[in-house]
């Protein structure tokens, strides 16, 4: 088995999950949450892959201040 590959899901599950990651991701850069909680949450759902998400804010903001 590929060491990299996720775990088996329901789709429904994977549905629930990025709905739920868009909700965390939002929460962070708005600052309602702390980046400690927004990784542990990651980590509750997808385990050793969620490292992959935990840059995705610091992306996002490089990316707004290119563009403003």
């Amino acid at each position: 088995r590929d060491l990299h590959s996720f775990p088996t899901r329901r789709a429904s599950d994977l549905g629930q999950y990025y709905g739920t990651f868009l909700e965390l991701i939002k929460s962070l850069l708005d600052g309602n949450i702390e980046g400690s909680s927004y990784e542990d949450q990651l980590r509750e759902m997808f385990g050793i892959h969620a490292y992959v998400a935990f840059t995705l804010d610091k992306v996002i903001q490089n990316i707004v201040k290119q563009v403003a």
